[in-house]
């Protein structure tokens, strides 16, 4: 059997012991955020209200993770964008 190996996100993950911060759902919706967050930011707009970050920083990617995921992020709202 193929073991999935752990990033360093999952190994800040497993330290908070929080079957909530781990789901599935709740690390879309962090990265979501940060992806928010991260692209407003090159344009200059900054709101508290779209995005907030609440929890303790290993909660969340770091710039370095977030960056290499933004090709993948950015490819989901485009397909969202074309079909609505």
């Amino acid at each position: 059997a193929k073991t999935k190996k752990k990033t360093n996100f999952s190994l800040r993950l497993e330290k908070t012991k929080s079957d909530y911060l781990e789901n599935r759902q709740e690390i879309f919706a962090r990265t979501f955020e940060q992806y928010i967050s991260y692209k407003m930011g090159k344009i200059q707009i900054k709101n508290l209200f779209m995005v907030k970050l609440k929890y303790n920083a290993n909660h969340y990617l770091k710039l370095d993770e977030l960056k290499k995921i933004e090709p993948i992020l950015d490819k989901i709202i485009s397909l969202m964008s074309e079909r609505t």
